[in-house]
């Protein structure tokens, strides 16, 4: 078999044993080789078995006007015995990707057009993996997983899983090498040159930094400075071109260079953008419910619900500051669009605290018409009674149809009160491209009436923190708001419920004119409902032991986090419910109607925060 150029050589197979290290080709010219979907026949499956284009260095040339991707012979995968053949189902799936450096054998040693994959060659965290992939300048280097492709496009299934995971994402935007030297911190052992620059970096390679050099030195020749506050002014002219271009290609709208996902298994304690998400749930404020004071415990829910919109307010316009904000943001759309929806959110919580209090108020005013229907009660004839059991149970039944109403436009009530009177997105297009024009000053960095300084610096630890002032005047606002609407329909059943009394006592009075003085009974109903506020420490129940009050121990923690456990707020947090009486007496009080306090937004030129 001399001269055959079949498998068989010769000798044996195997006489001209021949390496081979290849890179797998875009993953689009061979990915249809396996069929994704379920098949009734093995007829349907478009390849035989597992293979992939492998691109062979020395053997195939770099260009693809040469030889293109499309037509690079199929490899085989030589698997371990571990594995299986495939017989009764014994095999175990090839882990290969696009861009992949493989080393193998040919299986028809001269002819060279059957290459088995034995193995791959790794990369590592310090490998600058490339991003595209199928173009001349691209083969033969390191290539991403995720790299674009320049083949075949890629069906709507066959994209999905393209992205990479938030487990597989950096959290710092990457630079290509050229852009990390000139960044990144000089070793401590470099002097560093007369520009402060490290002397390995030509200054010529920093955009805008020569042309900045030469004004600097051309302004201090006239200023006529000496030569040491002339060297001063060019080292800061090129120290300041360098921190400029930095900023411009790290900020999270700049253009990503190189490889943004994480990739590489050996760093393992690599920060990625998953991380930062289970750190942030991890640090958020789950409110515990006091069932011993369910007022207070409902203010502090609703002061936690409005420190959690802040702070994820807050993220949102960092995204356009910080790369790390950008990526772990979880919202979609315009700023403007994601402040919203968090913003409704935000107001069905705090209507679900709402609803408390206006329990509460509503408990307040069954018992003390119930009180009230007591005493003369008690006075009536016996075949009278009834009638007062009927008139309270209907009494009860509007009332609870009033608070019913009440409580279903509490979440519109309070986005309103939170929005402002602008109630929207303020982009002067009209598109949503801006912020909800009427954003209550206390989630913008000041207290409610207060100017707000935008500039001004703000600590860290009070980014996030809203004054519990703001929940008062809100609850008292939303009281005041629905006060007519309590007060109203209660006066016209207050009103008939006096004139049944009056008719009452007008039939005793013919009886005894004495009996209905001496025991006090048929007291009028006006003012009953008195100071709706002052239901905020009505206590409808009281525990009692032999005789003895005895007040519920009071919860330690009003919130508890996944990190750090349960917590309670200082001082300033306990509601002071006397604070609620101003607001909810103001007769005047309209939601939605507080004057716009606009926020600053960072531009597009404004540094990253990291910078």
């Amino acid at each position: 078999m001399e001269g055959s150029t079949s498998l068989f050589t010769s000798g044996f197979l195997g006489a001209n044993f021949k390496w081979w290290v290849g890179q797998i080709a875009d993953d689009s010219y061979w990915r249809e080789n396996v069929n994704p979907n379920k098949h009734a026949e093995s007829s349907q499956i478009p390849g035989w078995g597992r293979r992939y284009k492998v691109r062979i260095i020395g053997l195939h040339d770099k260009e693809e006007e040469s030889i293109h991707s499309n037509d690079l012979p199929w490899a085989q995968i030589m698997y371990p015995v571990t594995a299986g053949g495939g017989q009764l189902a014994k095999s175990q799936t090839a882990n290969l990707q696009q861009g992949n450096f493989v080393f193998g054998f040919f299986l028809d040693a001269d002819d060279m057009q059957t290459p088995v994959i034995m193995g791959v060659l790794g990369n590592n965290s310090q490998t600058q993996l490339k991003m595209k992939i199928g173009t001349t300048e691209q083969n033969f280097a390191p290539t991403s997983g995720y790299a674009e492709r320049t083949g075949k496009p890629l069906t709507p299934k066959q994209k999905e899983g393209e992205e990479p995971p938030d487990h597989g994402r950096k959290v710092q935007q990457p630079m290509s090498a050229k852009n990390k030297a000139i960044c990144g911190t000089p070793p401590a052992s470099v002097r560093l040159n007369k520009y402060g620059l490290d002397p390995r970096i030509a200054l010529s390679s920093i955009p805008g930094a020569f042309d900045a050099v030469q004004a600097a030195r051309n302004k201090a020749k006239e200023d006529g400075l000496s030569q040491d506050d002339e060297n001063a002014a060019i080292a800061k002219a090129a120290l300041d071109a360098k921190a400029a271009y930095c900023a411009s290609i790290s900020g999270p709208n700049s253009t990503p260079e190189g490889i943004s996902p994480v990739e590489q298994a050996e760093d393992t304690q690599q920060t990625a953008v998953n991380d930062v998400k289970t750190n942030d749930l991890y640090l958020e404020k789950i409110h515990k419910e006091d069932p011993y004071d369910q007022v207070k415990s409902s203010m502090r829910g609703m002061q936690i619900a409005l420190e959690k919109l802040m702070k994820r307010i807050n993220k949102i316009l960092h995204t356009a500051l910080a790369y790390v904000d950008m990526v772990s943001n979880i919202g979609s759309g315009s700023i403007c669009e994601q402040i919203e929806k968090l913003m409704q959110m935000t107001a069905d919580i705090l209507a679900r605290h709402m609803k408390v209090i206006f329990d509460k108020i509503k408990e307040f005013i069954i018992k003390k018409i119930n009180q009230a229907l007591d005493a003369p009660t008690n006075l009536l004839f016996p075949n009278q009674r009834n009638m007062m059991g009927d008139m309270s149970s209907q009494i009860t039944q509007l009332i609870l149809c009033i608070f019913e109403k009440i409580t279903a436009g509490l979440a519109e009530q309070l986005l309103s009160a939170m929005m402002g009177a602008g109630g929207g997105c303020n982009g002067a297009d009209g598109s949503s491209s801006g912020l909800p024009s009427g954003l209550p000053s206390a989630l913008t960095g000041g207290s409610r009436g207060e100017d707000v300084d935008q500039n001004a610096p703000t600590p860290d630890n009070m980014v996030n923190r809203v004054p519990m002032c703001y929940v008062e005047n809100l609850t008292g606002d939303i009281i005041a708001a629905n006060k007519e609407a309590i007060e109203e329909p209660m006066k016209k059943i207050i009103a008939k419920v006096d004139t049944f009394l009056n008719d009452m006592k007008n039939q005793i009075d013919l009886l005894d004119p004495n009996l209905v003085a001496a025991s006090g009974g048929f007291p009028s109903m006006d003012g009953i409902l008195g100071d709706i506020s002052g239901a905020m420490n009505f206590m409808n129940l009281k525990f009692s032991l032999f005789g003895c009050d005895v007040d519920p121990v009071k919860a330690a923690a009003d919130y508890y986090t996944f990190g750090t456990g349960g917590g309670a707020g200082e001082q300033a947090d306990a509601s002071r419910l006397g604070n609620i009486n101003k607001p909810a007496n103001n007769p005047g009080t309209e939601i939605g109607k507080e004057p716009i306090k606009p926020m600053a937004l960072p531009e597009h030129k404004t540094p990253p925060l990291h910078a």
